[in-house]
């Protein structure tokens, strides 16, 4: 027997939900070229792990940037920079790699941010001591 099986005797009436289908949907619709890498990927080859997120690579045509935004909405999809450094802090403080730094690095380099709701989040989620971490005048107090 090839492919994927059920212990179950009946199919069961209602169909697991997609957890990548609000990602990858759009992309299909729009027919743009994609693969899954990252721990997903590792997950199907390899082990099975727990991820946070889905890495998607795409091959984009300069003509093809143009359809991005409006298959991926900002009201579903768009998350704030400061939401994205919060967590990368908190993955810092469970372990997480370098590359979460840098990241920050990046995004305080590169983007707006406000700082007044960054520092009230900061000392909410007890993630001063990674601030530290990171390059200099940057971070909150």
């Amino acid at each position: 027997m090839t492919g994927w099986s059920s212990r179950r005797a009946v199919p069961c009436a209602m169909p697991a939900p997609d957890p990548f289908a609000p990602f990858l949907d759009p992309l299909e619709r729009l027919a743009l070229p994609y693969c899954i890498t990252g721990s997903v990927a590792a997950s199907v080859y390899g082990e099975p792990r727990l991820t946070a997120d889905i890495d998607v690579v795409l091959l984009l045509k300069a003509q093809d940037i143009g359809a991005l935004r409006p298959a991926f909405p900002e009201d579903g999809y768009y998350v704030p920079p400061e939401y994205a450094i919060l967590r990368k802090r908190e993955f810092l403080r469970e372990g997480g790699s370098d590359r979460h730094i840098r990241d920050i690095r990046f995004i305080l380099a590169a983007t707006a941010i406000d700082r007044a709701f960054l520092e009230r989040e900061v000392s909410r989620l007890g993630v001063q001591a990674e601030w530290s971490k990171s390059a200099g005048g940057d971070q909150p107090k």
